[in-house]
């Protein structure tokens, strides 16, 4: 008896110790099993990694190639300030240097042709200066400008008018270059003034002096039409930028099951968001054009300049004082209409202008109409201000949204 149970004893033994052995050779298979599936999640992110990396070095590729063909499309239009300096004498030597420089490196020129000063840049040159270098060759064109509208009055047409034409339509182009290409170099600028570090406390313009400058101007009725049209598509983009911005940081918030979809969706994340970054400052660029060298004349567009000094207008903050002075809808009121058009036609009609006037085709020196190609009247819809403020009334959280998210 005593040794049957010490058989049966025996038997449960080897069968534990083989059960225990099989559980441990299952444990070991499915570590196994684990380890090669982390493997291949890993061998697959990293896949993905490289592949991001290669497109984002393709991507900067593209766009440095974009901009030096950008560059050599706008150097075939140089002629244009060419002709402009060969007609005054002192800028015979800087025409030469012209020639040599695009010859070396083919890039656009810019021509500086103050009194003191006669020389051609580059776009590198201009957008790489210092802003104490470039605050010294603003303050030269500000004093040699201001100097051209006080002989002014009384003897329009003659050369002290053009003289006003060509500075001023330099300037234009050297801090349009500077706002296309160094954005952050001309935040710099307006955050701190182009005077000494005692001005620069108090760089920022104030809604006085903008409706100081409104009556210095002396825009005609039209022109005020023209600036408040742009500053109404100016506002509907930029909300509808803000939309685009807020849907593409909600979709960011969903949870995905495998790492590589993360970081797949985290990569065209960034690269939409890089888009609609790009698209701001684009439309913000496009304003800037569209104000100073389209509805403004040269000679206003010089007026702004000296009278701002030794601060930079903002563009944005100037037009919301124009419209609060005449009567036009608020910010707020242009929000909330942007909910319900999105101004196509009348945006379309935009580009077409910004082209007609780029400075770096064709000077103009005159008021350029813009209203007349929209299609459309003013506010669209709306047949007067009162209407339009009536039926426009925005909500809390859409004015919120856009004025804490869109701008700057």
């Amino acid at each position: 008896m005593s040794q049957a149970l010490e058989l049966q004893h025996a038997s449960e033994v080897l069968g534990t110790r083989s059960s225990r052995a099989e559980n441990e050779r299952k444990q070991a298979s499915n570590r196994e099993h684990q380890r090669r599936f982390r493997l291949r999640q890993k061998a697959k992110t990293q896949a993905v990694e490289q592949q991001l990396a290669s497109t984002t070095s393709e991507l900067q590729n593209l766009k440095a190639r974009q901009l030096q063909l950008e560059l050599l499309l706008q150097n075939a239009d140089i002629g244009n300030d060419h002709s402009a300096l060969s007609a005054q004498n002192q800028n015979a030597a800087a025409n030469g240097a012209a020639r040599k420089k695009q010859n070396l490196d083919g890039t656009p020129l810019l021509s500086v042709s103050l009194t003191n000063r006669q020389a051609v840049m580059t776009t590198e040159e201009v957008i790489q200066l210092s802003i104490p270098d470039f605050s010294a060759l603003w303050a030269e064109y500000i004093h040699e400008i201001g100097s051209c509208l006080l002989q002014l009055p009384g003897q329009e047409g003659n050369t002290v008018q053009n003289r006003l034409h060509q500075l001023t339509f330099e300037a234009i182009r050297l801090v349009g270059r500077r706002l296309r290409l160094n954005l952050t170099g001309h935040r710099a600028l307006i955050s701190t003034g182009v005077g000494s570090p005692s001005q620069a406390a108090r760089a920022k313009l104030k809604p006085e002096f903008y409706a100081h400058l409104l009556g210095l101007l002396d825009l005609s009725d039209v022109q005020l039409e023209d600036l408040m049209l742009l500053r109404q598509l100016y506002v509907t983009r930029r909300y509808l930028l803000s939309v685009k911005r807020l849907e593409l940081m909600a979709g960011a918030q969903e949870k995905t099951p495998h790492p590589v979809d993360s970081v797949t969706r985290m990569s065209e994340l960034a690269t939409h968001l890089q888009q609609n970054a790009s698209e701001d400052h684009n439309l913000l660029y496009n304003m800037s054009r569209a104000f100073y060298c389209g509805v403004l004349s040269m000679k206003q567009a010089g007026e702004v300049m000296v009278h701002s000094h030794p601060k930079m207008p903002v563009l944005e903050d100037m037009l919301n004082t124009f419209a609060a002075e005449r009567g036009y809808p608020a910010e707020c009121d242009l929000v909330a209409a942007a909910q319900a058009t999105s101004m196509e036609a009348e945006w379309a009609a935009f580009w077409q202008y910004t082209r007609l006037v780029n400075p770096d085709v064709a000077p103009k020196h005159d008021y350029v109409p813009f209203r007349d190609r929209s299609h459309g009247s003013l506010f669209g819809k709306f047949q007067s201000i009162q209407s339009f403020k009536a039926s426009s009334r925005p909500s809390v959280r859409s004015t919120t949204a856009f004025s804490q998210r869109a701008l700057p």
